[in-house]
């Protein structure tokens, strides 16, 4: 399981989340991205973030040769079963590593990406058939909501399933548990990594009886 913080936040935001999946039985390799993570030299910045897959993807093989490598971690990653997990600038990073035609990573297995417009402008994505789960919330100050479903809409690739977290913010229902969000979000994600990476039963219609029993926090908005 490979994560990427967003712009002028750390991993450490996303512990509860991140300690979430760990606890399931998944290894997450959460790297700080040189110029994204709020601790920067000289602050944070997004004028290196072309080049943040290759750091992603750098991690990535380190995380391998350590399970490779006699060692503690010795056997404890899977190559062929890893889905990469972004939030707002990061998941633009992960969108890049499953679906652009620049950076696409085939080891991937699946694509998690929160709270943002994945539409970069540039080459329209790969269809890869790696699915895809997008959490987005309806009241993102950073963040065109209408934007983000006519793309999930017309031009993601399948297969996918939208998720509106209605009257969400930005950041705390992927980093905090008091968030009235963070618990769907938590079981939903879960319910997306073992039906990718265990074989369970497909998500798509796990997670959409888990929206539906909270209608009044979640939504269903694009299914494909």
């Amino acid at each position: 399981m490979l994560f990427v913080h967003g712009f002028a936040l750390r991993p450490a935001t996303y512990a509860p989340l991140l300690e979430r999946w760990a606890a399931a039985g998944y290894v997450v390799a959460a790297p700080a991205i040189p110029l994204l993570n709020r601790d920067a030299p000289g602050g944070p910045s997004e004028s290196d973030l072309d080049a943040a897959p290759a750091d992603v993807a750098f991690a990535f093989d380190q995380v391998l040769a350590l399970s490779a490598a006699d060692g503690p971690l010795h056997g404890f990653v899977d190559p062929e079963r890893v889905v990469v997990s972004g939030h707002s600038d990061g998941e633009s990073v992960a969108f890049a590593l499953t679906a652009d035609p620049c950076c696409r990573d085939p080891r991937l297995r699946g694509l998690m990406a929160f709270a943002g417009l994945l539409d970069t402008s540039g080459p329209a994505p790969l269809q890869t058939g790696v699915p895809i789960l997008h959490l987005i919330a309806d009241g993102d100050p950073y963040s065109n909501y209408e934007a983000t479903v006519a793309f999930d809409r017309d031009r993601l690739p399948g297969p996918k399933l939208t998720v509106t977290l209605i009257g969400a913010g930005h950041e705390p229902p992927f980093a905090d548990p008091a968030d009235v969000h963070f618990e769907l979000v938590a079981t939903a994600t879960l319910a997306f990594l073992d039906s990718v990476l265990r074989g369970g039963p497909d998500s798509t219609a796990r997670i959409a009886t888990l929206v539906g029993a909270n209608p009044l926090i979640a939504a269903v908005t694009v299914r494909g």
